[in-house]
């Protein structure tokens, strides 16, 4: 059968790095070509929040009215709390809906995660002292911040020279110890990952640089206010800075030679949500790789909501496949599709999500 559509697939271009945080950096040395989707104009917009992400804003917001004193005192503040939790979770919600357009995007209590979060959460915020000092929250770094007291809570923090910038959710001192906090929402988070400790010594690094003293400890916190934390030793923070800065000279070196390099890895591409854009990763991938992910060509439809694909790539075994379609969303005969997460629905066949990511014929 004739393509009547065939999918492009273009090298992303974008803007040399002038600074990193700590989550680009993670991205950038996981796989540089992640990093350049993620800013290029014509592909940015395949990353989309999700109602874990969505999860996790709320929590940060929350935690940070309570650290900030804008919160009332206990008893009060845990019905308070309960209402702007509503109030956010509706605006997260709202924000969904816009980012995916055409899709049911389920009610919040029906998010993976969410009465586990809500609950947790607001168990640990409801009965946590008032702060100190309700002065030292969000600002920006300037002339003579580190003279400020802490904690600094979400405050932005540059090292201009170094190319690094970062917020931390918390920075604290805590019976004579100095401690850079970063508080994850996940359900399941245990014990602090590689990319989280470099994040958080890249933190430290920061934290260093604008108060000219050396942070003692590096936490992780999860919803429930259980702690993971190392000691900041010197040597490692100056190597992970090191490294950031060799990576940024790596990356703009390829993008002035306008070719980027993937790096595909059955874990490297399992969340990424470039996959739809990405050639290197159908190149690459196996049965055996994470997720249900299909691209084909349409040859027929198959009832009221699916189509059969002709695919580029057999699956366990099979050159065909059968893709229902979700609510929202349309597929010609004749076009080439990337789809996305999708579920098992019997032998060769897969059910889109609400979520699925899927890319039609000429799509960016």
């Amino acid at each position: 059968m004739a393509h009547v559509t065939d999918l492009l697939w273009h090298d992303p271009a974008c803007d040399p790095l002038d600074r990193v945080s700590p989550s680009a950096l993670n991205v950038l040395l996981g796989c540089p070509k992640r990093l350049a989707f993620q800013r290029a104009p014509e592909t940015r917009h395949w990353r989309r929040h999700s109602p874990r992400t969505a999860l996790g804003s709320v929590a940060h917001k929350l935690t940070e009215l309570v650290s900030t004193g804008k919160a009332p005192a206990p008893p009060e503040r845990k019905e308070w709390l309960e209402i702007r939790w509503t109030e956010l979770v509706h605006k997260e919600h709202d924000d969904l809906r816009q980012e995916w357009p055409n899709r049911t995007v389920p009610d919040p209590k029906d998010w993976p995660g969410y009465v586990a979060t809500r609950v947790r959460l607001i168990r640990r915020l409801a009965d946590l002292p008032a702060p100190k000092d309700k002065t030292a929250g969000h600002s920006t770094t300037g002339e003579g911040s580190g003279e400020r007291p802490f904690p600094w809570v979400e405050r932005q923090l540059e090292d201009v020279p170094r190319r690094l910038f970062g917020t931390p959710d918390r920075v604290e001192e805590r019976d004579g110890r100095l401690r850079v906090l970063d508080l994850k929402s996940g359900v399941h988070q245990a014990g602090i990952s590689h990319e989280q400790r470099r994040q958080l010594l890249i933190y430290a690094h920061l934290v260093q640089h604008t108060c000219h003293r050396l942070p003692d400890d590096a936490v992780i916190q999860d919803v429930k206010g259980h702690e993971d934390s190392v000691t900041v030793v010197p040597e490692e923070m100056g190597a992970v800075v090191a490294e950031a800065n060799d990576a940024i000279d790596v990356f703009n070196a390829m993008v002035e030679a306008t070719t980027i390099s993937a790096q595909p890895d059955p874990q490297v591409c399992m969340w990424c949500p470039f996959r739809a854009v990405c050639p290197e990763y159908w190149t690459n991938r196996t049965d055996q790789w994470p997720r249900l992910d299909v691209r084909g060509v349409v040859a027929e439809r198959v009832g009221a909501d699916g189509v059969r694909l002709d695919l580029t790539t057999p699956v366990g075994g099979t050159s065909t496949f059968r893709v229902l379609l979700t609510g929202g969303v349309e597929a010609a005969v004749g076009d080439e599709l990337v789809v996305l997460d999708l579920e098992p629905a019997g032998p060769g066949a897969g059910r889109m999500r609400w979520d699925s990511r899927l890319r039609a014929g000429s799509e960016g």
